[in-house]
């Protein structure tokens, strides 16, 4: 480093320079050595001080510049890096409402469906208790007017005969179509008990009643079902034929 500066003027025939110089506020600038001796090396080949300082102020200029266009340029870059991050933060606000609405109608709808199962589980479960009821009061009111019929009991078999007329009109609203046509076509070619033809065909209409109740068909004793209902054994018509 240099030691104490002396203060001078530096004059174009001399080219020597200041190492100091005063400034208004009375504060001294130190320069480096090498620095110093490029000044001065600049002056003594006839560059004016006004140029010198002018080319320094010029690079002084230039890096500021640069520096400022590398600033600029780098928050231009975060500026549009936070730009896109508001995006695609209203862009992820936007699908979480969709989402969220999209379940909300979707467990609204469920319990819509669940709601209208549910309701239609129990008409379903009524409409099987009309059904099996018009069965049971049909087989109980022919077997009772069969019954009465057998035995010469006319009030039992006006009881049982009110009872099965009810019952026919439940089967034609509540039963099945096979059931009912099956009841039609008894009561069109039979309708009565006095004859072992009419209690063998009713006793067909009560297997088909059965198989319908039950889902499914099922093999089943003709017999056991004709003692339960006349407490007689009755054969089919292969069986009689046989």
């Amino acid at each position: 480093m240099l030691g104490v500066p002396k203060t001078a003027k530096a004059t174009p025939k001399s080219g020597a320079l200041a190492v100091g110089v005063r400034h208004p506020n009375r504060v001294r600038i130190t320069m480096d050595s090498e620095l110093k001796q490029i000044v001065e090396a600049a002056l003594s080949n006839g560059l004016s001080v006004g140029i010198f300082v002018t080319c320094i102020a010029g690079l002084i200029g230039a890096a500021i510049g640069s520096y400022l266009s590398a600033y600029l340029k780098k928050a231009g870059e975060q500026k549009r890096i936070a730009e896109k991050y508001d995006e695609i933060l209203l862009q992820l606000n936007a699908q979480t409402k969709m989402t969220e609405s999209i379940k909300f109608n979707f467990n609204k709808e469920v319990e819509s469906i669940k709601h209208k199962l549910a309701l239609n589980a129990e008409e379903i479960r009524k409409m099987e208790e009309l059904k099996l009821g018009a069965y049971v009061d049909f087989v109980r009111a022919s077997s009772g007017a069969a019954m009465a019929q057998r035995f010469r009991d006319k009030e039992s078999e006006h009881q049982s005969m009110a009872l099965l007329l009810d019952s026919k009109v439940r089967i034609g609203i509540y039963g099945d179509s096979d059931v009912a046509k099956a009841v039609g076509e008894f009561f069109e070619e039979y309708g009565n008990f006095t004859k072992l033809e009419d209690r063998r065909a009713f006793t067909n209409l009560m297997l088909t009643m059965r198989n319908n109740a039950l889902g499914s068909i099922q093999d089943c004793d003709r017999r056991s079902i004709s003692q339960i209902l006349f407490s007689e054994a009755i054969k089919s018509e292969l069986e009689t034929t046989a």
